[in-house]
């Protein structure tokens, strides 16, 4: 198991504005083709506030269950705060706020103890619907509620190794994870800088912040090197964020027209 890796932003954002153009085109698509095809184009020519944009910032979740069983087993227990990156996608349709946001958390590390180490990273995909307070000179103001899935990865591992020539030796330590459907609230303001009401922020850098709360209401079991195990300790993906965007208006809308 990867504890780290990139996005493919591209495809991402294909994705990400196709599922978006799901629920906000207005009208139901018949199975005809043709008739298809001109809701969508439809849906492209008329202009909406929309943006794409990268994600940082910092998670914490409450490990306290995972953690306690860890060290009553004599293994280093898991840090509980986490920088994060991601990439999103926002889109305007008058009050109501949709986005799409994929976030992953580092990985975090434990060495304190000479025997062994642990480390834990999550990703997260959670679609997003929010309510427009107040817009105020590009200044956007939303409270927010979306669901998604949550993985965590947990690797516990030897930590004997004295120098390279160890690296062919067999070090005892397994990989596990744990997949749980995840709920989001929070709040969200986002700054068009420089925004024009015709242009619809088409071109406008976007900044923005969002703050909330990540919470499991289902325990799900833990898979531990691939296999089912149903006695693990219930680990549920609780906790307070604070993340900050940064991106361009009027992306996701060049996106999509290039991708059909």
């Amino acid at each position: 198991m990867k504890t780290t890796g990139g996005f493919k932003s591209k495809p991402f954002f294909v994705w990400i504005l196709l599922c978006l153009m799901i629920f906000a085109i207005e009208g139901r698509a018949t199975e005809d083709e043709p008739e298809e095809m001109s809701t969508i184009s439809k849906f492209i020519k008329k202009k909406r506030i929309n943006a794409g944009y990268l994600i940082f910032g910092a998670q914490s979740f409450n490990l306290n269950n995972l953690n306690n069983f860890l060290e009553s087993k004599g293994y280093p227990a898991l840090n509980e705060q986490y920088p994060v990156l991601g990439i999103g996608g926002l889109l305007m349709l008058k009050k109501i706020v949709l986005n799409l946001e994929i976030v992953r958390t580092l990985s975090n590390t434990n060495t304190d103890d000479k025997r062994y180490f642990s480390s834990s990273r999550t990703k997260y995909s959670v679609l997003n619907c929010g309510y427009l307070l107040k817009s105020d000179k590009g200044l956007m103001y939303y409270p927010y509620v979306g669901f998604g899935m949550v993985s965590m990865y947990l690797r516990v591992r030897e930590s004997e190794s004295q120098s390279f020539d160890d690296i062919t030796g067999t070090q005892k330590g397994s990989d596990s994870t744990v997949t749980h459907f995840l709920l989001n609230v929070g709040m969200g303001v986002d700054y068009f800088h420089k925004f024009k009401k015709k242009n619809h922020g088409k071109n406008n850098l976007v900044l923005g912040v969002r703050i909330g709360y990540l919470f499991s209401p289902f325990q799900n079991d833990w898979r531990v090197n691939h296999i089912p195990i149903s006695n693990g300790p219930d680990t549920r993906i609780n906790g307070p964020y604070i993340r900050f965007t940064i991106g361009l208006g009027g992306w996701i809308e060049k996106i999509i027209e290039k991708a059909i």
